[in-house]
């Protein structure tokens, strides 16, 4: 199943079997797959689970995003890509978890449950930056404001957080 908001946005949804055709609830079931390109901010966002239950904006409430917000679950693996404004190269942010929960108005995914997240981003890191814990937020906007934070990550004690990454060097990073 494919769709196009009015800005040219696609969305593309595939499963064994989809419940809710014709409506703005769709439930997905078995190889449950969502694929939403917005080609205004040239970001995709690629999530398959075991189940995913999506909303998606009305005709008049789309005029970018398509999704309105998804409930993964199952092995949820959510793959975002974007475009560094300073390098123009591709950033990659792979993530997997118990459970997730997309909000396409705020741009926004919640992770639970043995979260892990790769982020690759070849103007910053050598490799991909690897974050895992219990829960997290990642923050899907194409630009953050002064207060925003594209990650943040939480574990309950006794667990921690980890993050490991291995920056650019400072001559690397300013050949980009």
């Amino acid at each position: 199943m494919k769709g196009v908001s009015p800005s040219g946005n696609t969305i593309v949804i595939s499963a064994v079997e989809i419940e809710g055709i014709g409506s703005n609830r769709l439930v997905l079931k078995g190889k449950a797959h969502v694929k939403s390109f917005d080609k205004t901010t040239k970001t995709t966002l690629d999530a398959a689970a075991d189940k995913i239950v999506v909303l998606l904006l009305t005709a008049t409430d789309a005029s970018r995003n398509i999704i309105k917000s998804a409930e993964l679950t199952g092995s949820p693996k959510i793959v975002y890509t974007s475009v560094d404004s300073s390098t123009g190269k591709i950033v990659t942010t792979t993530a997997t978890s118990t459970t997730a929960t997309y909000d396409g108005v705020q741009q926004i995914a919640l992770l639970k449950g043995n979260v892990r997240i790769e982020n690759e981003n070849p103007a910053l890191f050598e490799g991909p930056a690897v974050l895992t814990g219990d829960e997290a937020t990642i923050n899907l906007k194409s630009s953050l404001g002064p207060e925003e934070v594209r990650f943040r990550i939480k574990s309950e004690p006794p667990g921690v957080s980890t993050i490991q990454a291995v920056p650019k060097s400072k001559e690397e990073a300013q050949k980009k």
